[in-house]
């Protein structure tokens, strides 16, 4: 009875067809389609937006001289503004927002709005806390893409 058993289990255990295993066709094609079905997930998830990348520029004060001057550094990931802006030297201020598709910026406090274009950026920062530089004239480069 015991080699019966065996006999059976043998022969269960063994493909139906060599051809199945042997020619690796069936199984190599399981394995692309496969590894393409998580690839295409993957890159939807990175997809980069069209004004990604580090920027830093300018923003000058209409009036108030050289105090009124600030340097900025932001990047954009995913559409996603975060940065600085260094005025006069003496302060730092985050900012932060979304950039939309068609380049049109709103900072999240909404004092900083502006277009991207390219690799350029021009737009207009209002400060309420000082009253000698409440204007901003601002311009910004794209340094990597």
């Amino acid at each position: 009875m015991r080699t019966a058993a065996r006999r059976v289990w043998r022969q269960s255990a063994l493909p139906a067809s060599p051809r199945t295993f042997s020619s690796g066709g069936e199984h190599e094609r399981l394995v692309i389609l496969s590894l393409a079905a998580l690839a295409v997930p993957l890159g939807v998830a990175v997809a980069a937006g069209p004004y990604d990348g580090k920027w830093s520029g300018t923003a000058i004060a209409s009036t108030g001289g050289p105090a009124c001057t600030a340097t900025l550094n932001i990047e954009i990931k995913d559409s996603r503004l975060k940065g600085t802006e260094l005025l006069g030297g003496r302060s730092n201020i985050a900012v932060s927002g979304r950039v939309k598709a068609d380049g049109s910026f709103v900072s999240s406090g909404g004092g900083f709005v502006g277009t991207f274009s390219g690799h350029s950026f021009t737009g207009t920062f209002k400060e309420t806390a000082s009253a000698d530089c409440h204007s901003w004239h601002v311009t910004m480069e794209r340094a990597t893409p």
